[in-house]
């Protein structure tokens, strides 16, 4: 069931506290977001920025992206957002990784050539467990070796909305 904006700003106004375990993170192009990324706490992550969400229901996912407004309202830092989010992202929406065969058909063929899915619970906003901790050495082990990372997700599309406007003012 979807919550309401009034559900939702009630939520939000109850504090850091009763938000920050609904915390989750995700991974975007840096390049075409560059005014969001003046509004939002976030971390660069190679040609990519880590952004921050609330999650507010599961099915269907609702989510609310996190504002440097909010946290300022809220008197965290950035780092402190991180480790959070860091936290909650682990506890509530953990890896998985598993074939291509067995995301599209329920099961893995024996074939010798493999391409795997790394994503999180609930298959949103996966490219987010690129930066979970030990995230690299748990996938080598699953793959047998090393391997390459092509981050992917339909859910970035939301994010392009900005795409071509210039950032107003300092980020």
């Amino acid at each position: 069931m979807m919550r309401t904006k009034a559900e939702i700003r009630e939520m939000i106004n109850k504090g850091y506290e009763a938000m920050k375990d609904r915390l989750m993170m995700q991974v975007i192009n840096t390049k075409g977001n560059e005014e969001l990324l003046c509004d939002v706490p976030h971390m660069d992550f190679a040609d990519l920025s880590l952004v921050y969400r609330f999650v507010f229901n599961t099915e269907p996912l609702q989510t609310a992206i996190v504002t440097n407004g909010l946290i300022h309202s809220y008197g965290i830092t950035h780092e402190q957002l991180h480790i959070d989010a860091l936290k909650s992202s682990i506890n509530n929406f953990p890896v998985t990784i598993k074939t291509l065969e067995e995301v599209l058909f329920g099961f893995c063929t024996d074939s010798n050539f493999s391409i795997y899915v790394a994503t999180i619970k609930g298959l949103s906003y996966g490219a987010s467990c690129l930066c979970y901790p030990d995230f690299f050495e748990r996938a080598a082990e699953v793959m047998k070796g090393s391997f390459y990372v092509l981050p992917s997700s339909i859910h970035e599309r939301s994010e392009e909305r900005r795409v071509g406007k210039e950032c107003k003012h300092r980020c």
